[in-house]
């Protein structure tokens, strides 16, 4: 409806991603996997998650994606 506003059905406190932000910036192999993983996790293997919430989540939070991958 128009006028309404969008509520995001997934909300991750700003603290946590500055924090998988931070073990993807560091320069240790071992934390840096297991951050990817579990951002690989999240974003692929979780039942509760609609596609669109996902696309919504990685628009969203589109520069710590591209840490993963870079």
């Amino acid at each position: 409806m128009r006028g309404s506003g969008v509520v995001d059905p997934v909300y991750i406190d700003p603290e946590i991603l500055t924090a998988l932000q931070l073990y993807i910036q560091s320069d240790v192999e071992e934390v840096v996997c297991l951050t990817a993983k579990f951002i690989n996790l999240f974003l692929t293997d979780t039942p509760f998650l609609e596609s669109f919430e996902i696309d919504n989540f990685v628009l969203r939070n589109g520069r710590l994606i591209t840490l993963w991958y870079v």
